[in-house]
């Protein structure tokens, strides 16, 4: 592993040439990873549905595109732009829709929505790869900092509307209880 892993800050509407660049530059070079940031298909989605309109706005975020070329990315937030919580990142990159409607809920159309197991790994395995992180965090592994959200119901069982509700029951940071929501019946053994 580099340290010249090189990636694409915020890149919302890359050109067919750049995700061209892209797979290649991951494929030769383990560099060109873009970092998506698919919460501004949220919130701020309203004033891009204006300025990119209906056409050119199908391609804002094309998580679906990225996916089918081998392309991995990270999904984020962009924190002070969106809210921090990963759970509106990975709902709307399932569902595409923006927060308040005014070109309709879903101006960027469904073409380019991936599954929720997809968006799951843009923010885990492929975010730590954005760090130089992969070997020690990102997926559930022996030898692994144990760095685990719990949530109120199953992401992969619920419909994708619900996700954005989610609550965190229990947050785990290298395999210590840093938050414990006084609603959680989870229980871990005393330290």
């Amino acid at each position: 592993m580099g340290f010249n892993r090189q990636r694409a800050i915020i890149t919302a509407m890359p050109t067919a040439h750049a995700l061209d660049v892209m797979a290649a530059l991951q494929k030769t070079y383990d560099a060109g990873y873009p970092e998506m940031q698919p919460g501004f298909l949220w919130w701020i989605g309203d004033t891009y549905a204006a300025n990119y309109g209906p056409k050119r706005g199908q391609s804002l975020e094309p998580l679906k595109t990225l996916n089918s070329r081998g392309i991995l990315w990270s999904g984020g937030s962009d924190y002070f732009v969106t809210p921090v919580a990963a759970r509106y990142g990975l709902w709307v990159s399932a569902a595409r829709q923006t927060a308040k409607g005014t070109y309709g809920l879903h101006p960027f159309g469904m073409a380019e929505a991936v599954d929720m197991h997809t968006a799951l790994r843009s923010y885990t395995a492929w975010g730590s790869r954005q760090m130089f992180l992969e070997n020690k965090i990102g997926s559930l592994e022996v030898g692994k900092k144990a760095d685990i959200a719990i949530w109120d119901r199953d992401l992969y069982a619920i419909p994708i509307d619900e996700v954005k509700n989610l609550k965190c029951l229990m947050t785990l940071f290298d395999g210590e209880v840093v938050y414990s929501s006084p609603d959680s019946s989870v229980v871990t053994p005393a330290h």
